[in-house]
């Protein structure tokens, strides 16, 4: 996938995740910029898990292509992971649905789906 393909992919999942947060009653921010901590995800979202009331932090990362976690990405989420939070590495669409599912926090839409 040549470079601008990829970033337009990279950008065309990033913003399928919001909405489909959205959707779900998530609560979202999309990490980026000069602000942005390295390693960071490309979403931070809050949840609140219908089964126990508790509040849940979600990290989501975009990866199009064959592109992998950098070292750097590695790292944030082992630190993400060891606080409680859910980190999804998502390449397609079914990936967060998929993610959200296993955490119990959402019923499924995309599982499934023809077409």
């Amino acid at each position: 996938m040549a470079g601008g393909d990829r970033t337009q992919a990279h950008q065309a999942l990033v913003r399928f995740c919001t909405e489909y947060l959205a959707a779900q009653g998530a609560w979202y921010y999309k990490v980026h910029g000069l602000l942005s901590r390295p390693g960071c995800p490309d979403i931070l979202a809050g949840m609140r898990d219908a089964r126990t009331g508790l509040a849940v932090l979600l990290a989501i990362e975009a990866k199009t292509g064959n592109a992998r976690l950098s070292k750097v990405q590695e790292a944030e989420r082992e630190r993400l992971e060891a606080v409680g939070a859910v980190y999804i590495l998502c390449r397609r669409p079914e990936d967060l649905e998929a993610g959200l599912l296993a955490a119990g926090l959402c019923a499924p839409i995309l599982v499934g789906r023809k077409g």
